[in-house]
């Protein structure tokens, strides 16, 4: 999938989980992440997509695309961290460059839209 944030595209990869499925199935969206916890963005989704069958993880890796159904949220994370006692599941990946921009600028709320890979 092609993401869009600040004008500047970065390509991402979904992993095929139902969940991943489901996001994809939502495009496109549009959405405004707020910055939280000083390692990643996030935003509710419009609809609640599908946990199963889904891996959940507590450690975070930068560059990771994530679901946490707490907040019925779509994040990505820009730093590793433990979120534990919290759980979510990833859902995909950025190939680059995103976690360059965030660390270096790190504003509070990304505008942020995507849509399926045309290729």
């Amino acid at each position: 999938m092609v993401v869009t944030i600040e004008g500047v595209e970065y390509a991402a990869r979904l992993n095929g989980t139902r969940t991943a499925e489901d996001i994809l199935g939502m495009m496109p969206l549009a959405l405004s992440l707020q910055r939280f916890a000083e390692h990643e963005y996030y935003a509710e989704l419009p609809a609640r997509p599908s946990l199963e069958g889904a891996p959940v993880t507590s450690h975070i890796e930068a560059g990771g695309i994530y679901y946490w159904e707490g907040w019925n949220a779509f994040v990505f994370n820009y730093i590793d961290s433990d979120i534990a006692p919290y759980e979510v599941v990833q859902v995909g990946a950025f190939d680059e460059g995103l976690n360059d921009y965030l660390l270096s600028s790190a504003p509070d709320v990304v505008e942020f839209s995507v849509s399926e890979d045309p290729a």
